[in-house]
């Protein structure tokens, strides 16, 4: 008999900060360089907890008398948003291979509607008639032929990223890990741009998001779990309801999450969630914190009985009691999302604790960050050899770093120069190191007050970042 356990969530309404308008600032004329005095530069302030980030006044010299002018040779006006925006992918080819699905484990010994490859279990294979996996935004899909059939079949594979045991072992604040006698960088940002923009080559079909994060099977089957109630939610119920069963091999169905309760071993449970089904067979997507490997895979059982079965193994265990737990209706949870908002703004380390899911961000959001960094006004505003000008390096690397579409890390590279001193750096760019990183430290406490917040507080900080880019634009 089920057992429903009825929750009711609550949470306060996000409450934003009102934002003025930046005050005007006086800033004196310049002096003539024969009086100048050579004073140190005092270090940008630390970005306070409780300060709103606000666009900085525009910087506005007094012209410089002709006579002291030096000639420049005319610039051909450049189009901004030619060097930030990615190339158009060109359309993908339908490639189709050939299995042969003769040793495969099957849904059924006859027309099964699905099939996974023993010895490469990263991939389902379906019949095109087949109700695709779940959930299904996770998925690529490509047209491959079975040679043993003759039949067109669909290939299924998820878009997740697992990180090695290696991986798992980086260190905060270098992000490097020991492998083969040295060390490698954890790239952070190139994770998430890979789950975000992940595109499989000649697929008819791409996925919508991804999961990333440690191979764990229990966390991992909660982001399956979770995501698929995502898919079924219906908008206006707001009360969660699910239904819970721990049974000797209770029914399941696809989008239940189960949980064997193991009375030996170290784990003391495994857990995974079923995401395709065919008569009385169930298709399992399964993580493995022993195994390690990036991917997940694919399984095919009968029912919790064969689930139970292949965990215990040629084992001494005894148990077969599994819970399982069934969305029914209601708003669905959302903490894999949160924790993916705050492994990529805040705290990497959120990644080793458990898997995350990513909601794709369009990269048009950001288009803003993007026309100020490259703004042509950064060319001229570092100081160079003999007299010189030249664009600073915190700029170059800020366009570096969107110019590989990781983003949030313009954000880390400007905290990282707003902490440290320079006192050949222009008015100007202190500004601009200030400025970003306060939007980025109002973005981190976003990400941390609710999940909401954050995508609000992003729209509104690329709104001030845009007009301030078309005020400091418009100096001559």
């Amino acid at each position: 008999m089920y057992h429903g356990k009825n929750q009711r969530k609550t949470s306060q309404p996000v409450q934003l900060k009102t934002r003025g308008a930046a005050p005007p600032v006086y800033r004196p004329n310049p002096v003539p360089r024969v009086c100048q005095l050579r004073t140190a530069t005092p270090q940008p302030k630390a970005v306070a907890g409780n300060r709103v980030a606000q666009a900085p006044p525009v910087y506005r010299p007094q012209p410089v008398p002709k006579v002291l002018q030096r000639k420049v040779a005319n610039q051909p006006p450049s189009n901004l948003r030619k060097p930030i925006q990615a190339p158009a992918a060109p359309p993908a080819k339908v490639i189709q291979r050939n299995i042969n699905s003769t040793l495969f484990e099957k849904s059924a010994a006859v027309d099964p509607l699905y099939m996974v490859d023993r010895l490469k279990r990263d991939t389902l294979y379906s019949k095109t008639t087949a109700p695709p996996p779940r959930p299904r935004g996770l998925y690529s899909k490509k047209a491959d032929t079975d040679d043993a059939t003759g039949a067109q079949v669909y290939a299924w594979k998820p878009n997740v990223r697992f990180l090695t045991k290696a991986e798992m072992r980086f260190d905060r604040e270098t992000r490097r890990y020991p492998v083969d006698g040295g060390h490698r960088v954890l790239d952070v940002p190139e994770l998430f741009r890979e789950i975000e923009e992940a595109r499989e080559p000649g697929a008819i079909e791409q996925p919508t998001f991804g999961i990333l994060g440690k191979n764990d099977c229990t966390s991992f089957a909660q982001a399956l779990h979770y995501s698929i109630a995502r898919e079924n939610y219906q908008a206006g119920e707001d009360e969660e309801f699910y239904q819970e069963r721990e049974a000797d091999y209770p029914d399941i169905t696809v989008g239940d999450m189960m949980v064997h309760k193991l009375n030996t071993g170290a784990a003391g449970w495994h857990g995974v969630t079923v995401v395709a089904e065919h008569g009385n067979r169930q298709v399992f997507l399964e993580a493995d914190v022993r195994r390690d490997s990036t991917v997940p895979q694919f399984h095919i059982q009968q029912g919790v009985a064969g689930f139970v079965a292949f965990n215990v193994g040629d084992s001494d265990e005894t148990s077969t009691k599994v819970a399982v737990t069934r969305y029914i209706r209601g708003k669905p949870n959302d903490s894999d999302l949160r924790r993916y908002q705050t492994a990529m703004t805040a705290d990497p380390l959120t990644l080793v604790g458990g898997t995350v899911t990513s909601r794709r961000t369009n990269p048009d959001v950001y288009l803003p960050l993007g026309l100020l960094v490259n703004n042509q006004k950064w060319n001229t505003q570092g100081k160079g050899w003999f007299g010189s000008t030249k664009t600073p390096d915190g700029v170059v690397k800020m366009r570096a770093a969107y110019g590989r579409r990781h983003y949030l890390e313009v954000f880390r590279i400007a905290e990282a120069k707003n902490n440290t001193e320079d006192s050949d750096r222009t008015p100007l760019v202190r500004d601009l190191y200030e400025y970003l990183s306060e939007v980025w430290h109002d973005l981190k406490l976003a990400a941390a007050r609710s999940l909401d917040a954050y995508p609000s507080a992003l729209r509104q900080h690329m709104a001030d970042i845009a007009r301030w880019n078309r005020e400091i634009s418009s100096r001559r």
